[in-house]
């Protein structure tokens, strides 16, 4: 009987002895003096890699106890808090572990998702919450004034992502790697930047998908020297949603964005490509002692140019500096070469160059620089009008000699088909004087 008494009262005299004790709803473990922990210590012995020891948390809705009542969504069937003494005296929570039920379960299963609190010290707190959809959140809603981040700290170097109302900042000591392993060529790593209307809903022409922004450092502030934005070219539907890309730099002068060039297909088209530059000049920088500046290859036209000017030129080849001016060679350089393989048959036609102008109407041409409306002004700098065509098809010369000649004679068409008459004559003006060679039949 005395030993039976020793292993009953034994291990309760243990239990009060290191402060452990129960009360009605609560076990309280509680440790004092200097260097004390209170502790609790799960323990098993076994061989097995599947049994472990186990704290359990268990809630049935219903106050039976015994009474098996399925638990509704909402319900918080366990929770971890923390707490410490705050300033008035009292006891005050610092932080919490919460699992909560949430649908989605059925038959013996629940679903669930887990939320960690951290005071902020107002009353208000962060959550961390792992949901039953695989996600992970930082919920700082309700915390005025801080915006939650998520900070990776290495040996070398630190990552953070801060979130704010409308934006997210990702800050990195060195570079940003995103990597995929994967044996499929089709699959890349991408990033993917996703715009909808509230609902979501479709968005509409000219809404942004989304941008990119290229920002430096300047005094006191980030500054954005370059900006690359998708834009809809149309309302989107899951059949149509035609886009092009924007691209904006910072000018040297007042520093502003400004729209650099528009890629993207013409609208109304799926063949049509544009590259669209915005107003200004476009220079094209590379040394004459390079490879060629442009290089194309087509089975088509290659340029087609649609201009409306009411003033200048609407295409110009000029040398402003050192850099673009012919210097000192032993080659042939021409301003203008073309060189064309022609291989045609039947009623095919080429032209090196075709000259075909729309005249709606014109002037008298008085300002032009040959003194007349041309198809051709040839000259210099300082006398411009040595040789042009002008649009009735006159062929005129200020200063030097019009030559026409196939093998060693003239060769002219008579000017009415058959023998040669009175008006089948070369009209040549050479320092005011007009003369009339007479053409042969041959």
């Amino acid at each position: 009987m005395m030993k039976k008494w020793f292993v009953i009262v034994l291990p309760i005299l243990a239990v009060f002895l290191v402060g452990v004790y129960f009360s009605y709803e609560r076990i309280f473990a509680i440790a004092s003096g200097t260097d004390s922990q209170a502790t609790g210590t799960l323990t098993t012995y076994n061989d097995q890699t599947d049994s472990y020891p186990v704290f359990v948390f268990q809630k049935s809705h219903s106050d039976t106890e015994g009474t098996m009542v399925e638990t509704p969504t909402g319900t918080v069937p366990g929770a971890f808090i923390f707490q410490g003494v705050s300033e008035n005296g009292g006891w005050a929570n610092v932080a919490a572990v919460l699992s909560e039920i949430r649908d989605g379960g059925s038959g013996d299963n629940l679903a669930g998702k887990v939320t960690m609190y951290a005071m902020y010290g107002d009353g208000t707190a962060f959550q961390y919450v792992y949901d039953t959809d695989g996600s992970f959140k930082i919920d700082a809603s309700g915390v005025a004034g801080i915006d939650p981040a998520l900070i990776l700290e290495g040996e070398d170097s630190n990552t953070s992502v801060t979130w704010m109302e409308d934006e997210a900042y990702l800050l990195y000591e060195d570079d940003v790697v995103y990597e995929m392993l994967d044996d499929d060529a089709a699959d890349a790593a991408s990033i993917t930047l996703r715009t909808a209307d509230t609902g979501p809903a479709g968005i509409h022409q000219d809404d942004y998908l989304g941008s990119l922004l290229f920002q430096g450092y300047g005094q006191s502030a980030y500054q954005t020297g370059a900006e690359i934005r998708a834009v809809a070219m149309e309302d989107f539907t899951d059949a149509n949603f035609g886009t092009q890309l924007d691209f904006y730099v910072a000018d040297t002068i007042g520093s502003s964005l400004n729209k650099f060039m528009s890629l993207g297909f013409i609208y109304g088209s799926t063949s049509n490509r544009r590259l669209a530059f915005s107003d200004g000049r476009i220079e094209f920088d590379q040394s004459m002692n390079s490879a060629n500046m442009f290089w194309f290859r087509s089975r088509a036209h290659l340029f087609s140019i649609d201009g409306d000017k009411n003033v200048g030129d609407l295409v110009t080849i000029k040398s402003e500096d050192e850099n673009s001016s012919f210097t000192d060679s032993n080659d042939e350089m021409s301003w203008l070469a073309i060189y064309g393989d022609i291989e045609m048959s039947a009623t095919g036609a080429y032209n090196g160059i075709l000259i075909q102008m729309d005249e709606d109407s014109v002037g008298d041409g008085s300002t032009g620089s040959c003194g007349d409306n041309t198809f051709i002004c040839a000259g210099t700098v300082t006398d411009p009008d040595k040789f042009f065509v002008d649009h009735d098809g006159g062929i005129t010369t200020t200063t030097g000699t019009v030559t026409t000649k196939i093998g060693s004679a003239w060769d002219f068409g008579a000017y009415n088909a058959g023998a040669p008459t009175a008006d089948g004559y070369l009209v040549v003006v050479v320092d005011g004087t007009t003369y009339h060679i007479a053409c042969d039949a041959q």
